[in-house]
């Protein structure tokens, strides 16, 4: 049986995509994919101290000062500056 484009019996879709993405983002939270007590340099820290082997395996790394975060060094781009 061929079904006319104006057959309502036909399921649109877009419109189950669009309920699957808004069941994704009712159920994947930050909780679910944030890193608990993450790896972190200090701002003030000397360059080598990311290169330790308890950062060296990260390609990135957050900075703090104090208790906040106030960065993210991108190991990749340090190594392609020649910075390491």
């Amino acid at each position: 049986m061929l079904l006319a484009a104006t057959d309502t019996r036909a399921a649109d879709p877009l419109s189950s995509e669009e309920h699957a993405l808004e069941a994704v983002e009712l159920g994947l939270t930050v909780s679910l994919i944030a890193t608990r007590n993450p790896l972190t340099c200090e701002i003030g820290d000397h360059r080598s101290r990311t290169c330790t082997t308890d950062l060296s395996t990260f390609d990135y790394v957050p900075v703090t000062e104090r208790d906040r975060t106030v960065g993210l060094l991108h190991r990749g781009l340090r190594q392609v500056l020649g910075l390491q």
